[in-house]
């Protein structure tokens, strides 16, 4: 936004710019700062969603002050204005239900389907046509007793190293479970990797 100082009358002071908009939107750097009569200035500003809200109006003031050298009087002149964010696009979703909120065991999901419902609310300024996804994830678990065999000593497990099941005796014995990878050598010692996750 373009703001012009222009002497009407009296001494040509320097004039200073200044705005209080930062305490209501947020970051409104000033391109020039100030300067003698007459200057121009631009004023740019950057709003945040979470500073200003939808139709929720905000004022900011911005103020040019002469300086006084020639006019031995200091003065100040304000401008109040007043910022409403209208958003053209506004989809959010406000409600999210689901016919369980636990997992299902042994069940068939194709003949027991999960059913979710969700409440998505356009508070923006136009129509809008929009698809909403929803993606199930299974949950993965720890289990202490899934080591692993570090080949190549570099710490974590890599694509290929044996995986078993270990007996807490952090060296692989006859009465380990392999579940990945070969069988490695009796008595290799087991490593755990915080990464290796299983479903439960």
């Amino acid at each position: 936004m373009p703001v012009t100082a222009t002497l009407t009358s009296g001494a040509p002071d320097t004039v200073t710019f200044g705005n209080s908009c930062s305490k209501a939107l947020g970051e409104c750097p000033i391109s020039i700062t100030s300067g003698p009569f007459p200057v121009t200035t631009q004023v740019n500003f950057t709003v945040s969603p979470d500073i200003l809200l939808p139709g929720v109006p905000k004022n900011f003031n911005i103020s040019a002050t002469t300086d006084g050298l020639y006019s031995e009087v200091s003065v100040t002149s304000i401008l109040t204005f007043t910022v409403t964010l209208v958003r053209t696009h506004d989809l959010h979703t406000t409600l999210e239900t689901s016919s369980r909120a636990f997992a299902y065991t042994g069940v068939s999901l194709a003949g027991n389907p999960i059913h979710f419902n969700a409440t998505i609310v356009n508070e923006g300024t136009v129509s809008e046509t929009f698809s909403a996804n929803i993606t199930a994830k299974v949950l993965l678990a720890i289990d202490n007793k899934i080591s692993y065999i570090d080949i190549n000593l570099n710490g974590v497990w890599d694509l290929g190293e044996p995986i078993v099941y270990d007996n807490v005796t952090s060296l692989y014995s006859a009465g380990d479970t392999v579940i990945a990878n070969g069988a490695p050598t009796l008595g290799t010692a087991l490593k755990t990797d915080s990464l290796i996750k299983y479903v439960d």
